[in-house]
């Protein structure tokens, strides 16, 4: 494995505001100077690379954004939080990357990047699942302590058992 570069060295901090000043729209050259008044001076080749992989992974996130957000609308939701589906689709993004490099090309890797990958992608099912089941969960509680009130002002046993269904099914 390479040495990490210039900047995955810098501190978590500095890179992160390399990020922000990106996303904010300024330029290779006033962040080499902001990092420069900041005692943190960084080649401006290495930072036009970094910023170029910058931009290459938002183009891939928006891609799949794009399509995370395409399947959702044809698909529907599934119940998942907001939380979840932001993870599949930063996964999703990375998956991308990992397998197909910025030439179109196919990217070989190694059998303990492959197993790394495939955990990954099991441990998020499984949260995707877990998610699915409280939502599942808070809805029959709900539509219980519905059914419950209902009862107890006097509605029908099938008005009851449809005001349950209709909870259930949102």
């Amino acid at each position: 494995m390479s040495r990490p570069g210039v900047v995955a060295r810098l501190p978590a901090e500095i890179r992160d505001l390399i990020g922000e000043l990106r996303a904010n729209g300024r330029t290779l050259d006033e962040i080499r100077d902001h990092l420069a008044g900041l005692r943190q001076p960084v080649a401006r080749r290495t930072l036009a690379r970094h910023l170029a992989d910058i931009d290459v992974l938002g183009r891939h996130l928006r891609r799949s954004r794009e399509v995370a957000k395409a399947l959702i609308e044809g698909y529907g939701q599934a119940g998942e939080s907001p939380h979840v589906r932001l993870n599949v689709e930063l996964l999703h993004g990375l998956v991308t990357r990992m397998l197909v490099s910025d030439d179109g090309e196919a990217v070989r890797m190694e059998p303990r990047e492959v197993s790394a990958l495939s955990t990954a992608l099991h441990n998020l099912a499984r949260a995707a699942k877990a998610d699915v089941d409280r939502e599942a969960a808070i809805r029959e509680r709900f539509a219980a302590a519905a059914a419950e009130a209902a009862a107890a002002q006097g509605v029908t046993k099938d008005t009851e058992a449809a005001i349950r269904a209709a909870i259930e099914a949102a």
